[in-house]
């Protein structure tokens, strides 16, 4: 349960970057929006030094919420258990790199296949999904005749999106 909390921190801690890079972002795009009068050097000189400060202060938190998100991520996949069968991950929000990550990490805890969904029931899921030991390929076309699912991949790995809500893709896997 205490590494339940600090997951639950990681990601509060995650959002709060995301939204202070969001705000960054907007007080850069309305700086260089603004109107100058750059008949001055010190006009110019003084928009390019608040352009550079804002520049550098968002790249240092994308660093910083990279660094938070490999935590969470380690985290989170700390706590999947190792099993014969398929793993199946859910989450609401993640981006391509992390559902591979949290893939590449699952596959050495199974001998099946490890499977990252990203999305909700309501407006479907976007997916990752690799195994040492099946063919993916046919996976993805098993996917694709069950739930209508769009994508495609490697013998090794696969991605795409489909339209079945959380229980139908646990069941599918568990099977």
């Amino acid at each position: 349960q205490q590494e339940q909390q600090k997951a639950d921190w990681r990601a509060l801690d995650l959002n709060a970057e995301k939204r202070e890079i969001d705000r960054l972002k907007a007080e850069l795009d309305a700086h260089q929006n603004r109107d100058f009068d750059f008949t001055s050097s010190f006009a110019r000189k003084s928009y390019e030094q608040e352009t550079q400060r804002l520049e550098k202060e968002i790249s240092d938190l994308k660093f910083k919420m990279y660094a938070l998100r490999q935590e969470l991520i380690a985290y989170k996949t700390a706590e999947i258990p190792e099993t014969d069968g398929n793993i199946c991950f859910f989450e609401e929000e993640l981006n391509r790199n992390d559902m591979r990550e949290i893939m590449n990490r699952g596959i050495e805890k199974c001998l099946g296949a490890c499977a990252v969904f990203c999305g909700s029931d309501e407006a479907g899921y976007t997916f990752v999904a690799g195994s040492k030991s099946l063919n993916m390929t046919e996976i993805a076309a098993d996917l694709r005749v069950k739930f209508g699912a769009k994508g495609g991949g490697s013998p090794e790995m696969i991605q795409g999106s489909v339209n079945a809500t959380e229980a139908q893709i646990r069941e599918y896997f568990r099977a």
